[in-house]
Protein backbone atom coordinates (compact mmCIF):
# COMPACT_ATOMS: atom_id res chain seq x y z
CA UNK A 1 0.00 0.00 0.00
CA UNK A 2 1.10 3.29 -0.71
CA UNK A 3 2.30 6.18 1.44
CA UNK A 4 -0.14 9.02 1.88
CA UNK A 5 1.08 12.22 1.33
CA UNK A 6 1.35 14.58 4.43
CA UNK A 7 2.83 18.48 3.46
CA UNK A 8 3.54 18.98 7.12
CA UNK A 9 5.31 15.80 7.19
CA UNK A 10 8.78 16.98 5.74
CA UNK A 11 8.54 19.54 8.28
CA UNK A 12 7.86 17.12 11.55
CA UNK A 13 10.09 15.30 10.22
CA UNK A 14 12.84 17.89 10.46
CA UNK A 15 11.95 18.70 13.78
CA UNK A 16 12.03 15.67 15.09
CA UNK A 17 15.86 15.18 13.86
CA UNK A 18 16.50 18.22 15.40
CA UNK A 19 15.36 17.37 18.53
CA UNK A 20 16.89 13.68 18.66
CA UNK A 21 20.22 15.66 17.84
CA UNK A 22 19.42 18.30 20.07
CA UNK A 23 21.98 17.60 22.71
CA UNK A 24 24.36 17.11 19.76
CA UNK A 25 23.78 20.87 18.22
CA UNK A 26 23.92 22.33 21.38
CA UNK A 27 27.26 20.98 22.35
CA UNK A 28 28.16 22.57 19.16
CA UNK A 29 27.18 26.19 19.43
CA UNK A 30 28.46 26.78 22.59
CA UNK A 31 31.57 25.18 21.46
CA UNK A 32 31.27 27.70 18.45
CA UNK A 33 32.36 30.62 19.67
CA UNK A 34 34.93 29.38 21.94
CA UNK A 35 36.85 27.31 18.95
CA UNK A 36 36.91 30.33 16.81
CA UNK A 37 38.14 32.27 19.46
CA UNK A 38 40.44 30.40 20.85
CA UNK A 39 42.88 29.16 18.41
CA UNK A 40 44.15 32.87 17.02
CA UNK A 41 45.92 35.46 18.83
CA UNK A 42 45.23 38.72 17.29
CA UNK A 43 48.10 40.24 18.45
CA UNK A 44 50.80 40.86 17.03
CA UNK A 45 49.48 40.31 13.62
CA UNK A 46 51.21 38.11 11.65
CA UNK A 47 54.28 39.19 9.06
CA UNK A 48 55.03 41.33 12.15
CA UNK A 49 58.68 42.47 12.60
CA UNK A 50 59.54 42.77 16.30
CA UNK A 51 62.36 44.92 16.83
CA UNK A 52 61.99 45.46 20.45
CA UNK A 53 62.69 43.12 23.75
CA UNK A 54 59.22 43.00 24.64
CA UNK A 55 56.45 41.77 23.08
CA UNK A 56 52.74 41.89 24.23
CA UNK A 57 50.65 39.06 22.85
CA UNK A 58 47.15 39.76 23.00
CA UNK A 59 44.34 37.48 22.63
CA UNK A 60 40.71 37.79 21.34
CA UNK A 61 38.77 36.79 24.67
CA UNK A 62 34.50 35.66 24.14
CA UNK A 63 32.05 37.73 26.05
CA UNK A 64 30.34 35.58 28.58
CA UNK A 65 33.00 32.88 28.74
CA UNK A 66 33.64 32.00 32.58
CA UNK A 67 37.58 32.35 32.17
CA UNK A 68 40.29 31.28 35.11
CA UNK A 69 43.58 31.84 32.97
CA UNK A 70 44.77 31.98 29.51
CA UNK A 71 47.95 30.29 29.10
CA UNK A 72 50.67 31.16 26.61
CA UNK A 73 53.83 28.98 24.35
CA UNK A 74 56.30 30.00 22.33
CA UNK A 75 57.68 27.72 19.77
CA UNK A 76 61.16 29.31 18.41
CA UNK A 77 64.31 27.81 17.51
CA UNK A 78 68.32 28.00 19.32
CA UNK A 79 71.44 27.10 17.42
CA UNK A 80 72.43 24.25 18.88
CA UNK A 81 69.28 21.89 17.98
CA UNK A 82 67.84 21.56 15.19
CA UNK A 83 63.94 20.91 16.12
CA UNK A 84 62.47 24.00 17.47
CA UNK A 85 61.70 24.90 21.54
CA UNK A 86 58.19 24.67 22.88
CA UNK A 87 57.66 26.57 25.94
CA UNK A 88 55.06 27.78 27.93
CA UNK A 89 56.19 31.38 28.78
CA UNK A 90 53.37 32.52 31.10
CA UNK A 91 49.65 32.86 32.09
CA UNK A 92 47.33 35.65 32.23
CA UNK A 93 44.57 35.26 35.08
CA UNK A 94 42.54 38.64 34.95
CA UNK A 95 40.68 40.25 31.51
CA UNK A 96 41.79 41.22 28.96
CA UNK A 97 44.23 38.66 29.47
CA UNK A 98 47.60 40.19 28.34
CA UNK A 99 50.60 38.95 28.37
CA UNK A 100 54.30 40.52 28.16
CA UNK A 101 57.07 38.21 27.17
CA UNK A 102 60.33 39.47 27.51
CA UNK A 103 62.56 38.15 24.40
CA UNK A 104 65.51 39.38 25.45
CA UNK A 105 67.53 35.95 25.41
CA UNK A 106 65.84 34.36 22.28
CA UNK A 107 67.76 35.29 19.18
CA UNK A 108 66.52 36.93 16.03
CA UNK A 109 64.77 35.01 13.86
CA UNK A 110 63.53 34.84 10.50
CA UNK A 111 59.43 34.44 9.25
CA UNK A 112 59.84 30.91 9.79
CA UNK A 113 60.88 30.13 13.20
CA UNK A 114 58.52 31.52 15.68
CA UNK A 115 55.31 30.94 16.32
CA UNK A 116 52.67 31.22 19.16
CA UNK A 117 49.27 30.00 20.50
CA UNK A 118 47.01 30.05 23.60
CA UNK A 119 45.40 27.79 25.71
CA UNK A 120 41.80 29.17 27.65
CA UNK A 121 40.95 27.45 30.49
CA UNK A 122 37.74 27.74 31.75
CA UNK A 123 36.25 28.02 35.40
CA UNK A 124 35.30 24.50 35.39
CA UNK A 125 38.94 23.17 34.22
CA UNK A 126 37.84 22.79 30.38
CA UNK A 127 41.10 23.40 28.52
CA UNK A 128 40.34 24.85 24.82
CA UNK A 129 43.97 24.69 23.15
CA UNK A 130 45.03 26.53 20.22
CA UNK A 131 48.08 24.46 19.29
CA UNK A 132 46.08 23.63 15.84
CA UNK A 133 46.67 26.84 15.13
CA UNK A 134 49.42 29.02 15.96
CA UNK A 135 50.08 32.46 15.34
CA UNK A 136 52.81 32.27 12.43
CA UNK A 137 55.30 34.48 10.40
CA UNK A 138 56.44 36.74 13.30
CA UNK A 139 59.96 38.12 12.64
CA UNK A 140 62.04 38.69 15.21
CA UNK A 141 64.92 41.74 13.99
CA UNK A 142 65.87 44.08 16.64
CA UNK A 143 69.57 44.12 15.00
CA UNK A 144 69.11 44.67 11.44
CA UNK A 145 72.74 44.63 9.98
CA UNK A 146 72.25 45.43 6.48
CA UNK A 147 75.67 43.50 5.28
CA UNK A 148 78.50 45.39 3.67
CA UNK A 149 80.01 42.37 2.03
CA UNK A 150 79.92 42.38 -1.93
CA UNK A 151 80.74 39.66 -4.34
CA UNK A 152 81.60 40.45 -8.25
CA UNK A 153 80.37 38.53 -11.20
CA UNK A 154 82.50 38.68 -14.36
CA UNK A 155 81.35 38.97 -17.79
CA UNK A 156 81.95 36.48 -20.42
CA UNK A 157 80.35 35.99 -24.23
CA UNK A 158 79.59 32.37 -24.08
CA UNK A 159 78.27 30.62 -20.78
CA UNK A 160 78.35 27.19 -22.69
CA UNK A 161 81.94 27.43 -22.88
CA UNK A 162 82.15 26.47 -19.43
CA UNK A 163 80.99 22.58 -19.71
CA UNK A 164 82.16 20.21 -22.25
CA UNK A 165 80.46 16.84 -22.91
CA UNK A 166 77.91 17.45 -19.89
CA UNK A 167 81.05 18.11 -17.60
CA UNK A 168 82.30 21.24 -15.77
CA UNK A 169 85.87 22.57 -17.27
CA UNK A 170 85.53 25.96 -15.59
CA UNK A 171 88.20 26.88 -13.44
CA UNK A 172 87.61 29.12 -10.89
CA UNK A 173 90.35 32.16 -10.99
CA UNK A 174 88.85 35.04 -8.39
CA UNK A 175 86.81 32.80 -5.97
CA UNK A 176 85.17 33.53 -3.02
CA UNK A 177 84.74 30.89 -0.13
CA UNK A 178 83.95 30.40 3.81
CA UNK A 179 83.84 27.21 6.20
CA UNK A 180 81.61 25.98 8.10
CA UNK A 181 83.06 22.35 10.29
CA UNK A 182 85.28 20.20 8.07
CA UNK A 183 83.81 21.91 5.35
CA UNK A 184 84.90 24.31 2.66
CA UNK A 185 82.76 26.10 0.07
CA UNK A 186 84.18 27.78 -2.61
CA UNK A 187 82.22 29.81 -5.82
CA UNK A 188 82.41 32.32 -8.25
CA UNK A 189 79.46 34.04 -10.40
CA UNK A 190 79.60 35.27 -13.96
CA UNK A 191 77.44 36.51 -16.12
CA UNK A 192 76.32 36.77 -19.85
CA UNK A 193 73.66 38.64 -20.96
CA UNK A 194 71.20 36.02 -21.10
CA UNK A 195 72.22 34.20 -18.29
CA UNK A 196 74.01 34.13 -14.56
CA UNK A 197 76.35 31.14 -13.93
CA UNK A 198 77.15 30.31 -10.92
CA UNK A 199 80.22 27.45 -9.91
CA UNK A 200 79.95 26.23 -6.58
CA UNK A 201 82.59 24.02 -4.97
CA UNK A 202 81.67 21.84 -1.51
CA UNK A 203 84.80 19.91 -0.01
CA UNK A 204 82.95 17.68 2.28
CA UNK A 205 83.99 13.93 3.63
CA UNK A 206 80.71 12.68 3.85
CA UNK A 207 77.88 13.59 1.34
CA UNK A 208 74.34 12.35 1.82
CA UNK A 209 71.55 12.98 -0.80
CA UNK A 210 68.38 10.71 -0.62
CA UNK A 211 66.38 13.37 -2.21
CA UNK A 212 64.06 12.95 -5.25
CA UNK A 213 62.11 14.90 -7.19
CA UNK A 214 59.64 12.01 -7.20
CA UNK A 215 59.35 12.28 -3.70
CA UNK A 216 57.89 15.54 -3.17
CA UNK A 217 56.54 16.59 -1.42
CA UNK A 218 56.66 13.75 0.97
CA UNK A 219 60.05 14.11 1.29
CA UNK A 220 62.41 17.55 0.88
CA UNK A 221 65.74 18.68 -0.28
CA UNK A 222 66.55 20.69 3.13
CA UNK A 223 66.88 17.28 4.79
CA UNK A 224 69.90 16.20 2.80
CA UNK A 225 73.21 18.22 1.87
CA UNK A 226 72.44 20.91 -0.28
CA UNK A 227 73.34 24.05 -1.49
CA UNK A 228 71.25 27.52 -1.79
CA UNK A 229 71.51 30.52 -3.56
CA UNK A 230 69.12 33.76 -2.42
CA UNK A 231 68.17 36.45 -4.90
CA UNK A 232 67.05 39.65 -3.15
CA UNK A 233 66.26 41.25 -6.77
CA UNK A 234 64.96 44.95 -5.68
CA UNK A 235 67.05 45.48 -2.93
CA UNK A 236 64.50 45.91 -1.10
CA UNK A 237 66.21 44.66 2.27
CA UNK A 238 63.02 43.70 3.73
CA UNK A 239 63.06 41.46 6.97
CA UNK A 240 60.06 39.19 5.42
CA UNK A 241 60.94 37.35 2.34
CA UNK A 242 58.99 39.23 -0.78
CA UNK A 243 57.67 38.65 -4.12
CA UNK A 244 60.68 39.76 -5.55
CA UNK A 245 63.11 37.49 -3.77
CA UNK A 246 64.14 34.24 -5.36
CA UNK A 247 65.74 31.20 -3.57
CA UNK A 248 67.15 27.93 -5.33
CA UNK A 249 68.30 24.78 -4.34
CA UNK A 250 70.49 22.44 -5.54
CA UNK A 251 71.39 18.49 -4.20
CA UNK A 252 75.03 17.10 -4.88
CA UNK A 253 72.94 14.94 -7.17
CA UNK A 254 71.71 18.34 -9.16
CA UNK A 255 68.57 18.44 -8.34
CA UNK A 256 66.87 21.37 -7.96
CA UNK A 257 64.18 22.88 -6.31
CA UNK A 258 62.23 26.50 -6.55
CA UNK A 259 61.84 28.23 -3.17
CA UNK A 260 57.61 29.35 -3.17
CA UNK A 261 57.62 31.64 -0.04
CA UNK A 262 53.79 31.27 0.16
CA UNK A 263 53.69 27.50 0.71
CA UNK A 264 57.23 27.54 2.43
CA UNK A 265 58.15 24.50 0.07
CA UNK A 266 60.36 23.82 -2.67
CA UNK A 267 58.71 22.30 -5.31
CA UNK A 268 61.27 19.92 -8.06
CA UNK A 269 62.14 22.27 -10.82
CA UNK A 270 60.26 20.10 -13.31
CA UNK A 271 60.53 22.69 -16.50
CA UNK A 272 64.48 22.46 -16.30
CA UNK A 273 64.47 26.60 -15.51
CA UNK A 274 68.03 25.86 -13.90
CA UNK A 275 70.54 24.10 -16.02
CA UNK A 276 72.86 22.32 -13.85
CA UNK A 277 75.98 20.24 -14.10
CA UNK A 278 77.35 18.14 -11.74
CA UNK A 279 80.60 16.38 -10.84
CA UNK A 280 81.10 14.48 -7.69
CA UNK A 281 84.74 12.76 -6.40
CA UNK A 282 83.26 10.21 -4.19
CA UNK A 283 80.53 8.78 -4.01
CA UNK A 284 77.25 9.68 -2.35
CA UNK A 285 75.62 8.01 0.68
CA UNK A 286 79.15 5.85 1.37
CA UNK A 287 79.86 6.51 4.85
CA UNK A 288 83.01 4.50 4.93
CA UNK A 289 84.93 5.76 2.17
CA UNK A 290 85.45 9.15 2.32
CA UNK A 291 84.67 11.55 -0.34
CA UNK A 292 86.53 14.88 -1.14
CA UNK A 293 83.28 16.80 -2.17
CA UNK A 294 81.47 17.90 -5.30
CA UNK A 295 81.11 20.72 -8.09
CA UNK A 296 78.16 22.64 -9.35
CA UNK A 297 77.44 25.11 -11.98
CA UNK A 298 73.88 26.37 -12.38
CA UNK A 299 72.80 28.49 -15.16
CA UNK A 300 69.72 30.80 -13.98
CA UNK A 301 68.10 32.78 -16.71
CA UNK A 302 67.39 36.44 -15.92
CA UNK A 303 64.06 36.04 -16.88
CA UNK A 304 63.61 34.04 -14.08
CA UNK A 305 64.78 36.04 -12.17
CA UNK A 306 63.10 38.97 -12.94
CA UNK A 307 66.13 40.93 -13.44
CA UNK A 308 67.28 43.20 -16.52
CA UNK A 309 71.00 43.34 -16.17
CA UNK A 310 70.68 46.25 -18.35
CA UNK A 311 68.79 48.09 -15.87
CA UNK A 312 70.23 47.52 -12.57
CA UNK A 313 73.71 45.69 -12.26
CA UNK A 314 73.09 45.02 -8.49
CA UNK A 315 70.61 42.67 -6.34
CA UNK A 316 71.05 41.04 -3.27
CA UNK A 317 72.37 37.53 -2.86
CA UNK A 318 73.56 35.21 -0.22
CA UNK A 319 74.98 31.67 -0.95
CA UNK A 320 74.27 28.83 1.96
CA UNK A 321 75.27 25.11 2.18
CA UNK A 322 74.06 22.72 4.35
CA UNK A 323 75.75 19.86 5.46
CA UNK A 324 74.17 16.29 7.12
CA UNK A 325 76.70 14.52 9.46
CA UNK A 326 76.78 10.79 10.24
CA UNK A 327 77.33 11.20 14.15
CA UNK A 328 74.43 12.04 15.74
CA UNK A 329 72.54 13.00 12.63
CA UNK A 330 73.91 16.52 13.10
CA UNK A 331 73.20 19.37 10.12
CA UNK A 332 75.94 22.37 10.15
CA UNK A 333 74.49 25.06 8.50
CA UNK A 334 76.80 28.18 7.57
CA UNK A 335 76.01 31.09 4.96
CA UNK A 336 78.45 33.44 3.03
CA UNK A 337 77.33 37.01 3.98
CA UNK A 338 77.74 35.49 7.71
CA UNK A 339 73.72 35.02 8.69
CA UNK A 340 73.14 32.00 11.21
CA UNK A 341 70.64 29.28 10.00
CA UNK A 342 67.77 31.10 12.12
CA UNK A 343 68.14 33.77 9.65
CA UNK A 344 68.26 32.24 6.71
CA UNK A 345 65.22 33.83 5.18
CA UNK A 346 65.72 37.79 6.35
CA UNK A 347 67.00 39.60 3.26
CA UNK A 348 68.36 41.94 5.95
CA UNK A 349 71.20 39.88 6.54
CA UNK A 350 72.43 39.03 3.00
CA UNK A 351 75.01 40.86 1.22
CA UNK A 352 74.95 42.09 -2.48
CA UNK A 353 75.98 40.31 -5.79
CA UNK A 354 77.47 43.49 -8.09
CA UNK A 355 77.71 42.54 -12.58
CA UNK A 356 81.02 43.72 -13.68
CA UNK A 357 81.16 45.63 -16.76
CA UNK A 358 81.42 43.82 -20.07
CA UNK A 359 84.55 44.32 -22.19
CA UNK A 360 82.41 46.67 -24.34
CA UNK A 361 81.27 48.05 -21.55
CA UNK A 362 84.39 48.58 -20.30
CA UNK A 363 86.24 50.02 -23.32
CA UNK A 364 83.71 52.20 -23.60
CA UNK A 365 83.76 54.14 -20.31
CA UNK A 366 87.29 54.06 -20.56
CA UNK A 367 87.10 56.38 -23.70
CA UNK A 368 84.28 58.55 -22.22
CA UNK A 369 87.38 58.66 -18.91
CA UNK A 370 89.78 59.98 -21.44
CA UNK A 371 87.53 62.76 -23.07
CA UNK A 372 86.86 63.54 -19.80
CA UNK A 373 90.50 64.07 -18.33
CA UNK A 374 91.29 65.72 -22.32
CA UNK A 375 88.73 68.38 -21.97
CA UNK A 376 89.73 69.01 -18.19
CA UNK A 377 93.33 69.73 -18.61
CA UNK A 378 92.25 71.47 -21.47
CA UNK A 379 90.42 73.42 -19.35
CA UNK A 380 93.06 73.85 -17.01
CA UNK A 381 95.95 74.73 -19.37
CA UNK A 382 93.43 77.98 -20.58
CA UNK A 383 93.30 78.70 -16.86
CA UNK A 384 96.29 78.67 -16.22
CA UNK A 385 97.51 81.04 -19.46
CA UNK A 386 94.58 83.17 -18.38
CA UNK A 387 96.40 84.12 -14.86
CA UNK A 388 99.83 83.87 -16.87
CA UNK A 389 98.52 87.00 -19.14
CA UNK A 390 97.05 88.64 -16.38
CA UNK A 391 100.47 88.74 -13.69
CA UNK A 392 102.34 89.75 -17.43
CA UNK A 393 100.65 92.27 -17.90
CA UNK A 394 100.51 93.97 -13.99
CA UNK A 395 104.30 93.17 -14.59
CA UNK A 396 104.66 95.56 -17.33
CA UNK A 397 102.65 98.06 -16.56
CA UNK A 398 104.44 98.33 -12.57
CA UNK A 399 107.83 96.80 -12.77
CA UNK A 400 109.20 97.19 -16.46
CA UNK A 401 112.43 97.61 -17.20
CA UNK A 402 113.99 101.12 -18.27
CA UNK A 403 114.91 99.67 -21.99
CA UNK A 404 111.48 98.06 -22.58
CA UNK A 405 109.36 101.27 -21.99
CA UNK A 406 108.15 103.25 -24.66
CA UNK A 407 110.46 106.66 -25.30
CA UNK A 408 107.39 108.95 -24.59
CA UNK A 409 106.73 106.93 -21.29
CA UNK A 410 110.70 107.19 -20.68
CA UNK A 411 110.85 111.49 -21.28
CA UNK A 412 108.23 111.79 -19.34
CA UNK A 413 109.77 110.00 -16.17
CA UNK A 414 112.93 111.59 -16.99
CA UNK A 415 111.28 114.96 -16.36
CA UNK A 416 109.80 114.39 -13.70
CA UNK A 417 112.24 113.12 -11.59
CA UNK A 418 114.22 116.11 -12.35
CA UNK A 419 111.66 118.50 -11.85
CA UNK A 420 109.96 117.04 -8.90
CA UNK A 421 111.30 118.70 -5.70
CA UNK A 422 110.02 122.26 -7.28
CA UNK A 423 107.39 123.43 -4.90
CA UNK A 424 105.14 124.35 -8.20
CA UNK A 425 105.85 120.93 -10.22
CA UNK A 426 102.12 120.23 -11.55
CA UNK A 427 100.41 118.70 -13.90
CA UNK A 428 99.45 121.87 -15.24
CA UNK A 429 103.83 122.33 -15.84
CA UNK A 430 103.68 119.06 -17.53
CA UNK A 431 100.89 119.17 -19.85
CA UNK A 432 102.71 122.02 -21.22
CA UNK A 433 106.01 120.92 -21.09
CA UNK A 434 104.98 117.76 -23.74
CA UNK A 435 102.26 120.62 -25.60
CA UNK A 436 99.21 118.75 -24.02
CA UNK A 437 96.25 120.19 -22.59
CA UNK A 438 96.09 119.43 -18.82
CA UNK A 439 92.96 117.01 -18.68
CA UNK A 440 94.27 115.51 -22.16
CA UNK A 441 97.72 114.64 -20.90
CA UNK A 442 96.32 114.00 -17.50
CA UNK A 443 93.01 111.13 -19.10
CA UNK A 444 96.72 109.55 -20.95
CA UNK A 445 98.66 109.44 -17.80
CA UNK A 446 96.49 107.18 -16.02
CA UNK A 447 96.69 105.19 -18.99
CA UNK A 448 100.03 104.90 -19.57
CA UNK A 449 101.18 104.72 -15.36
CA UNK A 450 98.45 102.60 -14.27
CA UNK A 451 97.77 105.47 -11.41
CA UNK A 452 96.99 109.19 -11.59
CA UNK A 453 99.56 111.91 -12.03
CA UNK A 454 99.51 113.09 -8.56
CA UNK A 455 99.56 109.66 -7.33
CA UNK A 456 102.92 108.72 -9.10
CA UNK A 457 104.30 112.33 -8.04
CA UNK A 458 104.00 111.69 -4.34
CA UNK A 459 105.45 108.37 -4.88
CA UNK A 460 108.84 110.00 -6.09
CA UNK A 461 108.86 112.47 -3.82
CA UNK A 462 108.41 109.65 -0.89
CA UNK A 463 111.16 107.55 -2.30
CA UNK A 464 113.08 110.10 -2.17
CA UNK A 465 112.41 110.86 1.09
CA UNK A 466 112.95 107.65 2.37
CA UNK A 467 116.52 107.90 1.03
CA UNK A 468 117.52 110.82 2.54
CA UNK A 469 115.96 109.71 6.34
CA UNK A 470 118.03 106.68 6.07
CA UNK A 471 121.49 108.11 4.34
CA UNK A 472 121.65 111.41 5.31
CA UNK A 473 121.58 113.99 8.38
CA UNK A 474 118.99 116.41 7.12
CA UNK A 475 116.07 116.92 9.92
CA UNK A 476 112.77 115.95 8.39
CA UNK A 477 111.70 119.82 7.47
CA UNK A 478 114.40 120.19 5.51
CA UNK A 479 113.66 116.78 3.67
CA UNK A 480 110.50 117.84 3.06
CA UNK A 481 110.79 120.76 1.72
CA UNK A 482 113.94 119.39 -0.22
CA UNK A 483 111.61 117.04 -2.14
CA UNK A 484 108.59 119.56 -3.36
CA UNK A 485 106.44 120.12 -0.50
CA UNK A 486 105.47 123.60 0.82
CA UNK A 487 103.87 122.27 3.80
CA UNK A 488 105.19 119.79 6.62
CA UNK A 489 101.73 118.24 7.40
CA UNK A 490 100.89 117.51 3.97
CA UNK A 491 104.03 116.12 3.81
CA UNK A 492 103.68 113.59 7.08
CA UNK A 493 100.37 112.61 5.82
CA UNK A 494 101.41 111.37 2.16
CA UNK A 495 104.86 109.50 4.38
CA UNK A 496 102.25 107.52 6.57
CA UNK A 497 100.07 106.66 3.62
CA UNK A 498 102.76 105.01 1.83
CA UNK A 499 104.91 103.75 4.49
CA UNK A 500 102.40 103.07 7.40
CA UNK A 501 104.39 105.19 10.00
CA UNK A 502 105.63 108.49 10.23
CA UNK A 503 109.37 110.06 9.26
CA UNK A 504 110.93 109.59 12.61
CA UNK A 505 109.86 106.17 13.29
CA UNK A 506 110.93 104.90 10.04
CA UNK A 507 114.58 106.50 10.22
CA UNK A 508 114.54 104.83 13.99
CA UNK A 509 113.42 101.83 12.08
CA UNK A 510 116.19 101.92 9.02
CA UNK A 511 118.60 102.65 11.55
CA UNK A 512 117.82 99.97 14.16
CA UNK A 513 118.01 97.35 11.21
CA UNK A 514 121.46 98.11 9.42
CA UNK A 515 123.04 98.27 13.16
CA UNK A 516 121.54 94.61 13.10
CA UNK A 517 123.15 93.81 9.97
CA UNK A 518 126.78 95.49 11.21
CA UNK A 519 126.56 93.36 14.47
CA UNK A 520 125.91 90.47 12.16
CA UNK A 521 128.75 91.00 10.34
Amino acid sequence: MGKLYNKKAPFYGFLSFICKSSKIISYFVLAFPIILFCQELIEPKPYTVIDANVIRLKPKVPEGLSIKEVRFYAIYCIPTTIEPVKEMIGLAKKPPFYFYWNVSQILDQDMWRIQFFCDIVESSGKIISGKEKPLRHIILDRNPDYQKKIVYADFIKNMDSLIKDDSIIFKPYKPSSFKFGDNKLTFQVLWSKERLGIYIKVEDEYIYSSYHPDLWPKKEIWEDDFVGIMFDIIRGHSPIIENDDRIIRVSPKGYVTLFDHKIKRGPPDTAGIIKTCLKVTGKINDNIHPDTGYEILALIPFSYLGWNPEKSDTVGFNLFSTDKEVKGDDRLWASWSGASRLQAANPTEWGRLILSPEASSKNKRACRYIILVIILLGILVAVIKQLQRKRQKTSNLNNKEEDSKPPFVLQIENYINKEYSSSDFSLEITAKRFNFSKSYFGKHFKKLFNQTYSKYLNKVRIEEAKNRLLNTSENINQIAFGIGYDNFDTFLKAFKKVTGMNPSEFRAQGKGMSSKTRTND
